[in-house]
């Protein structure tokens, strides 16, 4: 028996098993980088706050409408 016969029965999965993991693992990716890009967008607006900035607000605003999109 060589290994790699022993590692593939070692870690046998069903398919079930597989399929549900995979749909965990692409949920919880969508939810963080949507977290991201709203910390992101609070980033923009602390910043044209604190600055006065036009330019931030406006850049603030599309990404906002952007998000809201997505």
């Amino acid at each position: 028996m060589n290994f790699v016969d022993y590692r593939n029965q070692l870690l046998q999965r069903r398919e079930g098993e597989i399929a549900l993991w995979q749909l965990v693992r692409n949920f919880s990716q969508w939810f963080f980088d949507l977290l991201r890009n709203f910390v992101l967008v609070g980033g923009l607006k602390y910043f044209y706050e604190m600055s006065g900035s036009e330019v931030l607000f406006y850049l603030h605003q599309f990404a906002l409408g952007v998000i809201f999109l997505y």
